[in-house]
């Protein structure tokens, strides 16, 4: 046991060194933290501070998002005054992570595979890069599986504390981020699997882990509705596919600049939302103009999304890198974008510096070193024992959940981050290769 601790404290400081050498080189400007959707983060906790609530300002349709991280963004500047501190703490947050992924990797398939798991967890680059970014990743991680690990803890011992605890958590990921709403579905499966020959059993841990689970939603949703007339969590996801899948189509036909064209209908969702005092029409006729689209070129929305699938599991965060380091920028590559031009790529590579080359193809072999060994994990699924065929199962759906709902034709390497501490428990099965 004391050997036990020993280890696990040994990586979990790796995992904590490892992201404050980022922290330092990034610390030179503190603007270097602030990446995509941070300065939206920072604007909503700021006016959270000033105006001691959170409600849309009537202007922008990002001001209507999930409140708990730029409330946890709110409460440390409040203390601190300091974008710093926020990734301060989001770098011990990401410590604690590496820990959770040991006790998870442990729980399903031994302490070994744990040590392995949280090993490749404290070295991810994606992970360390988004622990040092003022976005909601960690904060969303670190409540996602804590979440998992009590629902199997559940499912290991059949004890109602850890699935109450595990149903709560999970309402409170979704008020961090709003992809996990559906996540509830996957757990019901488990439970059907588990207790399938234990009907009234099974109706009451179904019933209580859905009520538990929808309490903080439901009054996020109300909240929304005073506001906007919709009981919509969040519009984000819709935003984001309606821009992606027309700048997708416009790319098709005219090859012209990505980011122009992204700009361009994000603009137009802006105009359409000023359009409409009552929210809940805006939102109607923003979905029927993104089904009418799908309906009309389902060939490009489904070559989009498989390659969305695909580089949000192999792509290098390669400009979250040298924004944070302040290493110099060479230009986008486009893979598996309709606009990349291989002259183009051959000349970015050429361009790049020798650090960013290395993290490039340091990059990669985690990359494919997750991928290959939660594969070989998946292929001896049928050898393992039925208890560890249940806990594989629910890692595998843990995966397959994000990797659909995440994507979209624009998805970005960020999207992979809170699956990462499961591939990493997969990958590590997958590379001990023994029936523990």
């Amino acid at each position: 046991m004391l050997k036990e601790k020993k280890i696990i404290i040994l990586i979990a400081l790796c995992a904590l060194v490892f992201r404050l050498c980022l922290f330092v080189i990034g610390s030179v400007k503190e603007e270097r933290f602030l990446y995509a959707d941070s300065i939206r983060y920072l604007t909503t906790a700021k006016g959270i501070i000033q105006n001691g609530i959170m409600k849309p300002d009537g202007n922008s349709v990002d001001m209507l998002s999930a409140p708990l991280y730029p409330l946890f963004c709110a409460l440390l500047l409040k203390i601190f005054s300091s974008i710093k501190a926020i990734m301060l703490i989001q770098n011990l947050l990401g410590m604690i992570i590496c820990i959770l992924v040991y006790r998870l990797g442990k729980a399903v398939f031994g302490r070994k595979v744990g040590y392995i798991a949280s090993f490749i967890y404290a070295v991810d680059i994606l992970s360390v890069i988004h622990t040092n970014t003022l976005q909601t990743e960690t904060l969303f991680t670190l409540f996602f599986i804590s979440s998992i690990y009590l629902f199997i803890l559940f499912l290991n011992k059949q004890k109602i504390k850890y699935l109450i605890f595990s149903s709560f958590l999970l309402g409170i990921s979704v008020m961090t981020r709003e992809v996990a709403m559906y996540f509830f579905l996957i757990g019901i499966i488990s439970l059907i699997i588990k207790y399938s020959k234990k009907m009234k059993l099974l109706f009451s841990y179904a019933v209580l882990y859905m009520f538990i689970f929808l309490m903080l939603p439901f009054i996020w949703s109300y909240k929304n509705y005073i506001y906007t007339k919709t009981f919509a969590l969040n519009y984000k996801a819709e935003i984001a596919l309606y821009a992606s899948i027309f700048s997708q189509s416009e790319l098709a036909k005219t090859k012209g600049d990505y980011g122009e064209i992204w700009a361009k209908y994000v603009k137009e969702i802006d105009d359409l939302y000023n359009k409409y005092e009552n929210k809940n029409i805006w939102l109607n006729e923003l979905r029927k103009k993104i089904s009418n689209k799908i309906i009309s070129e389902p060939t490009l929305f489904i070559k989009g999304y498989t390659k969305g699938m695909i580089r949000m599991l192999i792509n290098v965060p390669r400009a979250e890198f040298v924004f944070i380091t302040g290493l110099p920028y060479s230009g986008r590559l486009g893979f598996l974008l309709d606009y990349a031009d291989f002259n183009n790529v051959l000349n970015v590579i050429k361009q790049m510096h020798p650090i960013v080359i290395l993290f490039v193809i340091y990059s990669l072999f985690i990359n494919f070193t997750l991928l290959i060994f939660s594969l070989k994990t998946f292929f001896s699924f049928f050898e393992f024992n039925q208890k560890k065929k249940l806990l594989t199962c629910f890692l595998f759906l843990v995966v397959i959940y994000f990797v659909l709902l995440s994507t979209g034709s624009n998805a970005v390497s960020r999207f992979k981050v809170p699956i990462i501490p499961v591939l990493c428990i997969l990958a590590g099965s997958g590379i001990y290769g023994k029936d523990i």
